[in-house]
């Protein structure tokens, strides 16, 4: 746990150490995220609602030219989340002369960082079939899966099968950083690099879960409305957490990869 303590701390130290530094790396990213998200609260809030009612009827009634806008304004958001992690990968792990004019990706790392962050994203999807089972059998071991009216160990539940999801992923999520710098890590050998870790990555699996659902918790009881301002609200939790495992990502890579200490 210390070790997992000192990589999230080394990873949020880099992301405050110098803000203004920070949010320009990433503005340009951040700037597509947050326009996919006020254009599709403008645009196409009803789908929004639809789709956050769980109203079949409403979104069988969607008309096509929404859905389709819908579509593209999500691809603009994805696209800019990653280019503000290739961004900050870039930022801190570029070193020498050539740093300057290399900052910028080019097109070809900006794709095959998108076709890598896929690949991740479906192992991850591979994956939960064994870690449900698990949690599964789990439950029926402990019986808790029978007891109607608990909510408790269903919460318990949620937060062993995200942290396992968020250990898979950072397993496999080394390849990120190096697809960022140009380098073709393979998903394998990303396993691989991580395995001396794997006790300390499990520990930071475990502070990121719980970090995640305590934000959770916390945004459900002060804003517990929905619409468009919650959907802005929302993308923002996610955009602070998405860039603090970007930045565990790039301080697992400089450590496991290159070397460089946690201090």
């Amino acid at each position: 746990m210390t070790v997992g303590l000192a990589i999230i701390a080394h990873a949020i130290r880099m992301l405050i150490h110098e803000p203004g530094t920070t949010l320009r790396v990433i503005l340009p990213g951040l700037a597509m995220v947050v326009f996919s998200t006020v254009a599709a609260s403008v645009l196409v809030s009803d789908v929004i609602a639809a789709v956050t009612s769980n109203n079949a009827n409403a979104i069988l009634q969607i008309p096509p030219s929404d859905v389709l806008l819908m579509l593209v304004l999500g691809l603009t958001g994805l696209l800019g989340y990653a280019l503000m992690a290739i961004h900050w990968h870039r930022h801190v792990l570029l070193n020498g002369p050539e740093r300057v004019s290399d900052l910028a990706p080019s097109w070809s790392v900006i794709a095959y960082y998108i076709w890598r962050a896929f690949t991740v994203a479906l192992v991850q999807m591979l994956a939960a079939v064994p870690i449900l089972t698990a949690i599964t059998v789990l439950a029926g071991i402990t019986g808790w899966q029978t007891t109607p009216g608990q909510t408790g160990p269903s919460v318990i539940f949620g937060i062993l099968a995200g942290i396992a999801f968020v250990w898979v992923a950072l397993r496999f999520s080394i390849a990120l950083p190096a697809a960022a710098m140009g380098q073709r890590m393979g998903l394998l050998q990303s396993w691989m690099v991580s395995a001396p870790m794997s006790g300390a990555i499990l520990s930071v699996a475990a502070l990121l879960s719980l970090i995640s659902v305590a934000t959770s918790v916390i945004m459900s009881l002060l804003f517990p409305g929905s619409g468009p301002a919650g959907l802005l609200l929302e993308t923002c939790v996610f955009l602070v957490e998405g860039i603090i495992f970007v930045s565990v990502l790039t301080t697992l890579y400089g450590h496991l990869v290159e070397k460089r200490p946690l201090g």
